[in-house]
């Protein structure tokens, strides 16, 4: 494996080491992740949708806003896993949803030897990477009004910092909202997960007139309806980071503090989350540094890949950790120096909540991504939780009298082996170019790209790759991750 911030001694037991400014007061840590939230969906990066995310655009202009950051995989467990790691999923072995199957160097682990007060408010099994995670405080899902609670995310957030002060110790807190994630505000799937509990309410509820469909999904009747209930969960989503900004403020901690928000991958719609598609990992990363750092800046320069997360955080800390991460640190960005290291993120996607296993890998730049889809042959249908959701039933009953709706299903359903798309041209990624006589050596480059990487990380899927024409091949690779991700499911149980 190819350690590009720290060389390897070994992993077990963690080794750390302080920098000589130890002795100055220690910056806390506070993450604030969105569950299921599209990068275009914030205010601060292009949303046209009328005030929706003040709270987090204000922490955009106060901090860095990275324009081209990418999550490794678009479905929470391994995206989250990812962060915790420093790891692509077929790395750490959390390439679905369950744990890693081998000791990992983790986040909470290496902070909390180096004395730091570590609590979770929220999707706690899919942000922690083993079992033994050991997290100081944690609250989940019921707990939080099934996560979505603004009130209650304050006081929980309220309630980690003041521990962390009592133990006069700094902290690493990681606040998870369950919004937008499905069900959405105002549907009858939410009305039943709630009971006759309250369901907590937008500061703010949009209708029909006031939000627009994204543009990798039709304008229709059906897709509109559920896209309004989307925002009114983003809303509930900005309302919530905002008590949290809010919380800290009012500590007194906030010049102290690294504030990190981001989502774990696209909304739940099709083409989005569980895919590997730019609208499917695209994040929208901020950072908030005290005064040492630089701030109100647009990054438009940088890519940056979730992978990146844990080896930057002990480096601002200033901590040095033996482990073997597949990202490296952005610290030198924060200080406002160039670093280019990244001219490309690498994504993966290997299989759903409900087991089912549909391999792809991507590559993508600043202006073109490359995906392979393995599973793509024998009139394979892909399924994921957006497939039985109001908007997908409209784009298939149009499609029954609209042909360029029926092929834009038809395109989810069955793929293409290869895909690529020039999004400078295409940025919701509508025109599948592959075959594009034009764009032939630049295919070939990306092609060549993600062998490296798959080559590097020790990839299961570079023989696939290397073998895409072979469906034979291909047809026993598949069979083989599919039971590959039950039997990870099985000892996950166990």
């Amino acid at each position: 494996m190819k350690n590009i911030f720290v060389t390897i001694a070994v992993l077990f037991p963690i080794s750390i080491t302080f920098a000589k400014e130890d002795n100055k007061t220690r910056l806390n840590v506070l993450l604030i992740t969105a569950d299921d939230l599209n990068c275009n969906s914030v205010g601060a990066y292009g949303c046209e949708v009328q005030n929706i995310t003040p709270n987090i655009d204000r922490l955009a202009h106060e901090g860095i806003q990275f324009m081209n950051a990418h999550v490794a995989s678009a479905v929470s467990q391994p995206s989250r896993g990812a962060l915790a790691t420093g790891r692509y999923p077929h790395c750490s072995g959390i390439e679905g949803f369950y744990h890693a199957e081998k000791p990992q160097v983790e986040i909470v682990e290496v902070l909390k030897k180096a004395g730091y007060y570590c609590g979770i408010v929220g999707k706690l099994e899919h942000s922690s990477p083993t079992f033994t995670t050991p997290w100081d405080y944690r609250k989940d899902f019921l707990d939080l009004g099934m996560g979505r609670d603004a009130r209650i995310y304050k006081r929980e957030v309220d309630v980690m910092i003041e521990n962390a002060k009592k133990e006069g110790k700094p902290f690493y807190l990681m606040v998870n909202s369950h919004d937008p994630h499905r069900p959405f505000y105002g549907s009858i799937e939410e009305q039943r997960m709630f009971e006759k509990k309250e369901i907590p309410q937008p500061s703010y509820i949009y209708t029909s007139d006031e939000v627009i469909v994204p543009g990798f999904l039709p304008d229709i009747a059906g897709v509109k309806d559920e896209i309004v209930q989307y925002f009114n969960s983003v809303k509930r989503l900005d309302d919530t980071v905002g008590v949290v900004l809010k919380a800290l403020e009012d500590s007194g901690e906030k010049q102290n503090t690294i504030v990190i928000f981001l989502s774990d991958n696209g909304m739940s719609e099709p083409f989005s989350k569980t895919n590997c598609y730019y609208q499917s990992t695209r994040t929208p990363l901020i950072v908030y540094a005290p005064e040492q750092f630089v701030s109100k800046v647009i990054d438009t320069e940088h890519m940056i890949s979730t992978v990146d997360f844990f080896p930057t955080i002990v480096d601002l800390l200033g901590l040095s950790v033996d482990a073997d991460f597949d990202g490296t640190s952005f610290k030198p960005i924060l200080e406002g120096k160039k670093q280019l290291y990244r001219t490309h993120v690498f994504t993966e996607f290997q299989s759903t909540s409900a087991k089912k296993t549909f391999i792809m890998r991507a590559v993508q730049g600043k202006r073109f991504a490359y995906i392979f889809n393995p599973w793509a042959i024998d009139s394979t249908m892909f399924q994921n939780e957006a497939r039985g959701g109001m908007a997908f039933q409209a784009m298939k009953n149009n499609a029954i009298h609209d042909n360029k709706i029926k092929d834009r299903v038809m395109m989810h359903d069955y793929r293409c082996i290869e895909e690529f798309y020039d999004l400078e041209k295409d940025p919701n990624s509508l025109v599948n170019l592959i075959s594009h006589p034009a764009y032939k050596d630049t295919i070939l480059h990306y092609r060549t790209l993600l062998k490296e990487h798959m080559k590097i990380t020790d990839d299961p899927a570079m023989k696939a790759l290397e073998n895409k024409d072979d469906k034979d091949f291909l047809r026993l690779f598949n069979k083989d991750r599919q039971e590959y991700v039950w039997k990870r499911h099985e000892k996950n149980k166990k």
